[in-house]
This record gives C-alpha cells, structure tokens and sequence, in this order.
C-alpha cells in the first residue's frame, strides 16, 4: 500500500480533505473501502461487485474533471471520499455524497462525516458558486439525515422505493441545503457553518426526537396515502 502523503486542500478542525493522486487511487485502501459491507450497505451500486486498485484507478481518471472529489484524512489517516457531482453551471447545483470507512475511528465516524459535510458544503457555496446542493440517503440513515440538518440540509421528500440493492428495495430521504439557509446559518455561528466539533456535539444531543423525516412520512402516508386514493378514483 502506498505511503504517498496527499496534500491538503481544505483544513478542518479534527481533519483535512486531501487532493488525491492516480498513486493514491492505485496503491491504497482507497479501492477497498466499497468492499466493505458496512461501508457500502446503503450505496447504490457499489459493493454488488468486488472493487480492485484497478478499478479505482480507472474510476479516479474518469472523474477527476467531473467533480470535486477529495479524500477525507483523520489523525494522519486517509479514511473516506467526499464529492460534489453533477455540478451544473446553469442551475448552480450538485449532489453530495460521502463514504466513511467507519471500522477506523468508530465513535468518532458521525462527527467527522458531519465536518466533511460541512467543509464540503462551504466550498461548495464559497468557492464553487453553488447556490444549491442535494443530499440523499436511505430510509435507516435518517439520524445521519437529522444530524446534516444542523448544516441546513432540509427534508424535500420521499423518493419512493427509489432504492434497490439485491431483494431490497426502499426509499429515499431526499435533502437539500440552498445558498440562504447556509448564508442564514454562517451568520448564525459567527461566520461558519461547522464552528467547532464541541458546539455541535451539544447541538446533537438537542435535536428533536420526533424528526422532521417522521413527519413527512407519516403525512404522506396518511393524508397523502387517502388524498391519492381519491385522485385516482375520480
């Protein structure tokens, strides 16, 4: 495995996402994080598939000028891959999307998604020129869904059984953050979005426990399941 250090592009507080290199995609575990059943258990194809260095190099020379995709380092450890794809220069948006080998720093994982969601978010707006990006995860992952919410990405719907992995299908809790809400927040925080692993960890342990998500579903599957009954009657 390589021993090649990557540089930093973006400096957080307890990690740093790092450019990465085709030596990087080639010689280390970078590969292997999708292999992993409890890292890719909630990603759409990804994992159906033994991934090889190969395969991760290819992937990296393909995408490399598609989208912004930075390698998440913690305690001098590369551990996860945050992007921004489907940049669109019209309607000034992109999606979102983190892998995190949780087998590394277990306790610590939720936390340091959440500051790569941040870090990413801020370059995304400040640097990008985004006005909006969108954020998706399965039905399960609805507290790591609850906990981007202190980041301002908001509950918009359901995508219903829009997931498929195997026999499995489910849905989808679809999110987004806008351009205002981050503006809203930074001026909320003293001018950042994430303003320190501390402040957010107390956050947390205040979010509602009825979540927003809950609500949703339960409306769309009451009064919306009733509503369409009679749309479709008439």
């Amino acid at each position: 495995m390589s021993n090649a250090k990557l540089k930093s592009f973006i400096t957080g507080e307890s990690i740093n996402l790092c450019v990465p290199t085709s030596e990087f995609a080639l010689n280390s575990e970078w590969y292997n994080w999708v292999n992993r059943p409890e890292n890719s258990r909630f990603l759409m194809g990804r994992g159906m598939f033994p991934n090889t260095p190969e395969d991760q190099l290819k992937f990296f020379e393909q995408e490399k000028d598609r989208r912004v995709l930075l390698i998440v380092e913690h305690k001098g450890e590369y551990i996860g891959v945050v992007s921004l794809s489907g940049v669109n220069h019209v309607t000034l948006s992109a999606d979102l999307a983190i892998v995190i080998d949780g087998s590394r720093f277990p306790l610590e994982t939720p936390f340091i998604a959440l500051e790569t969601a941040a870090l990413m978010t801020t370059h995304g707006f400040e640097t990008v020129g985004l006005k909006r990006i969108h954020s998706g995860q399965h039905v399960q992952l609805k507290g790591w869904g609850q906990r981007k919410e202190l980041i301002g990405y908001r509950v918009e719907g359901i995508l219903r059984n829009y997931f498929r992995r195997g026999t499995e299908v489910a849905d989808v809790i679809s999110s987004a953050i806008t351009i205002g809400d981050y503006q809203n927040i930074k001026e909320l925080r003293g001018g950042k979005l994430w303003d320190s692993k501390e402040k957010m960890i107390a956050r947390i342990a205040k979010l509602p426990r009825d979540k927003f998500f809950d609500q949703v579903n339960e409306f769309l599957a009451t009064t919306g399941g009733k509503y369409y009954d009679e749309v479709f009657k008439l």
